[in-house]
């Protein structure tokens, strides 16, 4: 018994405009979908209309590989903003990792006074 594997073939770029441009081929069917942050829930639509399709290639599955990646590459382009107005802002560290650093700059002080101790007690 043969069995049929379809290929099923994904990639993404990014124009200087900012539009994302997906493919995706199934054999020798290639889709390409033209998406912005603006765009985006309507080539989602779409993309769930051709696998509704019973005509087309597209399964409910590529649709949600789709979907997802769509979603993925236009939320990791999405540049992400700092609020300037709240004062209690830490910006690359949060209170606990302040408070972990203090707490090993304390250990490795201590570490090095009892070593000190050590080294100048022997002679």
């Amino acid at each position: 018994m043969k069995t049929k594997v379809m290929e099923r073939i994904a990639s993404w770029s990014v124009n200087t405009d900012g539009i994302v441009q997906f493919k995706y081929r199934i054999d020798e069917t290639q889709y390409m979908f033209c998406v912005t942050k603006e765009s985006m829930q309507d080539v989602l639509r779409e993309i769930g209309r051709l696998a509704a399709n019973q005509k087309s290639p597209m399964t409910w599955n590529d649709a949600a590989y789709l979907t997802q990646m769509i979603r993925e590459v236009v939320d990791m382009l999405e540049p992400k903003t700092i609020d300037t107005d709240d004062s209690n802002v830490l910006i690359g560290m949060d209170a606990h990792a302040i408070a972990w650093s203090i707490l090993m700059m304390a250990c490795t002080s201590v570490f090095a006074l009892a070593a000190f101790v050590f080294v100048m007690w022997g002679r």
